[in-house]
Order: structure tokens, then sequence, then C-alpha cells
């Protein structure tokens, strides 16, 4: 499990980036305070190419005391966003990708269906209304990739949440653990367990099409 923050069309997202097939939740969620704190590290980290100074950091968010920042700093690390550089002094290790050391080259546009009922899937995903930007490092060796929007509350057992965007890679390899994305013959869209599809869904449908494994998914906070 990763957290990262992803910044889109002039809006920051503070995102969480679950990869599926393991052990589902996800970091605490920042205060405003320290996420104010990771967005000073990361662009002066783009800006110098190295990690800014405790001093730097309190100047930077307007704190007085550099004895917060160290507290601050301390939690960041507890919650793994950060992690000291034992190699060098008072350095800081971010342990989530840096939204702001953005490059064209490192990221891919991916289709984005935001529609529960959709009668041409393929045409869909070809002629997208809606795009969105993923990097490399989200999708791995996958190669065939869509987002997905999620409309209703039916999988906050899976940890999954109105809102959320589904990273889903097409493919036909699945295991009973896998969360599958699949339409059903009456054209609507469902997300569900590869297990929960072949023992309910198949049964009442005649025709059902799997779409994809979700791999991951966004959130905003």
């Amino acid at each position: 499990m990763q957290d990262v923050s992803y910044s889109l069309f002039d809006k920051e997202f503070y995102l969480c980036y679950i990869e599926f097939g393991g052990s589902m939740g996800k970091r605490d969620t920042l205060t405003n305070r320290q996420k104010e704190i990771m967005t000073f590290i990361k662009k002066f980290i783009v800006k110098y190419g190295y990690s800014p100074s405790v001093r730097e950091i309190a100047h930077g968010v307007h704190l007085n005391s550099p004895a917060t920042v160290h507290v601050h700093i301390q939690n960041l690390i507890d919650m793994n966003y950060l992690k000291r550089d034992i190699s060098k002094h008072n350095s800081l290790i971010l342990m989530v990708p840096n939204e702001f050391d953005f490059h064209d080259n490192e990221c891919v546009e991916v289709p984005l269906i935001d529609k529960e009922f959709l009668e041409d899937f393929d045409h869909e995903i070809r002629h997208p209304d809606d795009t969105f930007y993923l990097s490399y490092q989200m999708i791995g060796n996958h190669d065939d990739v869509f987002l997905f929007k999620v409309s209703n509350d039916n999988l906050k057992n899976l940890g999954i949440f109105v809102d959320d965007l589904l990273i889903v890679s097409q493919g036909d390899a699945f295991s009973f653990r896998d969360v599958i994305v699949f339409q059903t013959d009456d054209f609507y869209i469902h997300v569900n367990t590869y297990s929960f599809v072949d023992s309910f869904f198949i049964k009442k449908h005649c025709n059902v099409v799997i779409l994809g494994k979700v791999i991951g998914l966004y959130r905003e906070y």
C-alpha cells in the first residue's frame, strides 16, 4: 500500500493508492499542516535537489518553533511519508511520489469511465469523454488500463467508497480473490469480487462480460 499526492488540472488531490491483492487499508489522513509541510518539502527538493533543513521548513510554512517542525517530521516518518537518510545528516527521503517533479514521459493518459450504464464499452475506451494521467509507477507492467469512478457505497466492506477512481487492468486472468469490473446483459457496470460474480451474477444473467481486474485506486481527501 502506498499513499500518494497527485496534482492534476490545477487542482491538488490528496489521494490514496492501494495495491489490491494483499492486505487492504490506508495510512492516516494528513492534517492541513502536515500537507503544507509535505508540499514544501517536495517543492524544495525539486528546486534544489536535496531536502530542506528543519529551520528552512519552519520558515517555509511560517512556524516559529523548530521543535514543532521536528514533531511534525517525526509523525510523517511514523506514517511512512518520509524517512531519514542515514547517510546524510538531517536529510529526508520522500516515501511517496513527488507530484511536483512531473515529467510527461513518466505518465500515461488513460480513459476515465464515470458511467454505470454503457451500451458500447469498447467505443468508450477508444473515444473516452474524459481521461486521467497516471504515472507508470502506478500501472506497472499492465498495458491496457482504464479508470472507473465508483458511484455507490455497495463495496464499503472491500474498502471501496463513492467517488473512488479504480485503476482497472483489462484481461482475462483472474483469481477468486480479485476485485473485478464487469458488465451484465442490461449494459450496467458493476464491481465485486470474482468469486461473487462466479457464484451469483452468472446464474442471474445470461451474459456477464468481465472488463478488467482492479489493481489499485485513487481517493481524494
